[in-house]
C-alpha cells in the first residue's frame, strides 16, 4: 500500500510529491492537469525495474507501441519525458507500507561503450505487449544512442536492480532477459482498454474457487436488486459472465446496462488483486449518480476485506459528494482526496482528509 509518491520529468509533471495516501484515494482536477499520467507514474513504479510498463503505459490510452526509423531522433517513448527532454531523467519514488522506499530511475543510454557491450550480449527476444516486431527479425541487433533506455531500481535493504529496454531494427529486447518480479501486483482499469469478458469470467471463477463469489452477487445488488445470481457460460469458445434477474433467461452483463458491467469490473479487480492496488481511471463513467455512494460503500467494503488499496480519478462533483457521504456510513472508510492544481509550469497536489473535504463541500468549493 502506498504511502506517499512523489514523481520527476514525467509526461507533465517536473515535480510532485504526495503524502498521506488512504486505503481508497481520490484524485480530482482540470482536463489534463495529469490525473491519469499520475496514475501511470504510480503503475510505473510498482513495476520495479521491469520495462515492461514502458510499451503498457500506451496501451493503457489506446495507443500502440510502433517502431521507429533508426538513424532519426524520433523515439516512441519521448512523449514520457517532461517537456520530451530525453536528456533527463524520469524519477519515481513511493513509500510502501510494506516494503519501505522504493525508487525507479528511467533514463536514456549515451555511453558509446555501454551501447557497444549492449550489442554485444546475445539477447533472447522477449514478447512486450503493444510491441509489434516486424516478421523477420534482425540477425544483429542494431543500438543507437536514442534507442536504449536503462531502469535502476532501488530502496531499503535491496540491492540495486538494472535493465534495459532496447529498440532495434525490427525488434525489441530486455536485458536482462528476465527481470525480477515487482514487489506488489498492481491493476490498471481504464475506459480507453476495457477489460475482455473473458478476462472477467476468469476473475469471476477465481472468487467462485474460493467461495467469494456471493460478494460480488451483494455488491451488484446495489445498482440491480432483481439481480439473483451470476453464472459463467461459454458461448463461441468465449467464457462470458451472465446474470438472472428473474427473466426466465440468463442475460449477459453487457446487456444489464453500461454501468453494471463497469461495476462488476471493478469489484472484480479489487476482489482480485489482494494486498496490491487498483487504479481506477474515471470511476464515474457509465453510473448514475444515483448509485454513486452504494458503488463507494461496496468498493470500502471489497477493498478492506482484501486489503487492497484502490486509487481513483473522477470529474464528477456528485461522485465526491457521495465519496464523502459513503466515508460518513461505512466504518473504516476515511476518505483521502487529492486535488491536482496547475501554477505556471508546475503541477501540485492539494490534499483533502474527511474534515477538510466536510468544509469544503459544505462551502461549496472546487475540489474537482
Amino acid at each position: 500500500m502506498y504511502e506517499s509518491f512523489a514523481v520527476r520529468n514525467f509526461r507533465g509533471f517536473r515535480e510532485l510529491s504526495m503524502e498521506g495516501f488512504g486505503r481508497i484515494t481520490l484524485l480530482t482536477g482540470a482536463n489534463n492537469v495529469g490525473k491519469t499520467a499520475l496514475l501511470e507514474a504510480i503503475f510505473a513504479h510498482s513495476a520495479g525495474s521491469n520495462p515492461a510498463w514502458l510499451p503498457a503505459v500506451n496501451a493503457i490510452r489506446g495507443l500502440a507501441f510502433t517502431n521507429v526509423q533508426l538513424g532519426t531522433a524520433e523515439t516512441p517513448w519521448a512523449e514520457l519525458f517532461y517537456r520530451f527532454d530525453t536528456s533527463k531523467t524520469i524519477e519515481f519514488e513511493g513509500k510502501l507500507k510494506s516494503f519501505g522506499e522504493r525508487r525507479l530511475q528511467v533514463s536514456r543510454v549515451t555511453d558509446p561503450e555501454k551501447l557497444r557491450r549492449l550489442q554485444d550480449r546475445q539477447l533472447q527476444d522477449q514478447p512486450i505487449q503493444g510491441f509489434a516486431p516486424k516478421s523477420e527479425p534482425p540477425t544483429s541487433l542494431s543500438i543507437e544512442p536514442s534507442q536504449v533506455l536503462q531502469f535502476d531500481y532501488s530502496g531499503n535493504s535491496l540491492k540495486k536492480e538494472t535493465s534495459y529496454f532496447i529498440l532495434g531494427a525490427r525488434s525489441v529486447r530486455v536485458d536482462p532477459p528476465v527481470s525480477p518480479s515487482p514487489p506488489l501486483t498492481v491493476l490498471y482499469q481504464s475506459e480507453a482498454r476495457p477489460v475482455a469478458t473473458g478476462d472477467n469470467a476468469q476473475r469471476f471463477s477465481q472468487l467462485q474457487a474460493s467461495g467469494q463469489d456471493a460478494l460480488l452477487i451483494d455488491a451488484l445488488r446495489e445498482i440491480e436488486p432483481r439481480l439473483k445470481a451470476l453464472r459463467i457460460l461459454v458461448i463461441g469458445n468465449e467464457p462470458s459472465i451472465y446474470g438472472d434477474i428473474g427473466l426466465g433467461h440468463l442475460l449477459p452483463i453487457a446487456m444489464m446496462g453500461e454501468g453494471t458491467g463497469h461495476f462488476l469490473q471493478m469489484v472484480l479487480g479489487v476482489a482480485t488483486t489482494p494486498r496490491g492496488v487498483v487504479m481506477l481511471d474515471e470511476i464515474e463513467n457509465g453510473l448514475h449518480h444515483s448509485v454513486h455512494e452504494k458503488v463507494w460503500r461496496s468498493l470500502n467494503e471489497t477493498a478492506k476485506r482484501f486489503d487492497t488499496q484502490v486509487i481513483v480519478t473522477t470529474h464528477s462533483f456528485e461522485c465526491i459528494e457521495a465519496f464523502y457521504a459513503a466515508s460518513q456510513i461505512s466504518g473504516g472508510f476515511d476518505p483521502i482526496l487529492f486535488r491536482l492544481d496547475r501554477r505556471g509550469e508546475d503541477i501540485r497536489a492539494v490534499r483533502y482528509d474527511q474534515e477538510s473535504l466536510e468544509g469544503a463541500l459544505e462551502h461549496r468549493l472546487e475540489v474537482r
